[in-house]
């Protein structure tokens, strides 16, 4: 199946690209969420050169909604597949996703996010032990 995918990156900027994808049973074959990062990057100038930044890539659903995407949640991804070959109108089943350039905790793994956050925790509990209280001076 091939679906027109509409980005929508910056501020006013529209890019379109097309991906070809299989969805049986709600789920996405020949296509993985890495494929879509590498297309997104090389169709959006900008990003082709910032290869270690982060993006926050979004989808609208069907109810206009924008559902975030990251490579650790795929249900997400099969839901936009799925929902987009529902739709039958024109020749191409649509996506439209928004596209972010920056480090966001949305798009980190959970569990990366969690222990950085436990790893500044300790750090600070270990400063203040170190630190001198005015009153005891």
């Amino acid at each position: 199946m091939k679906f027109q995918v509409k980005v929508e990156y910056g501020q006013d900027t529209f890019l379109k690209f097309y991906i070809e994808a299989d969805v049986a049973d709600g789920i996405v074959q020949r296509y993985l969420f890495s494929s879509l990062v590498e297309v997104i990057r090389w169709t959006c100038g900008s990003l082709r050169h910032h290869t270690s930044s982060t993006l926050w890539i979004q989808y609208k659903d069907e109810d206009g909604d924008y559902v975030n995407l990251n490579e650790n949640d795929t249900d997400n991804f099969h839901e936009m597949f799925v929902c987009a070959s529902s739709v039958h109108e024109g020749l191409y089943r649509k996506i439209l996703l928004k596209v972010s350039d920056l480090d966001s905790p949305v798009v980190q793994p959970s569990d990366l996010a969690k222990g950085r956050k436990l790893q500044e925790m300790s750090i600070c509990a270990s400063e203040s032990e170190h630190k001198l209280d005015p009153h005891s001076l």
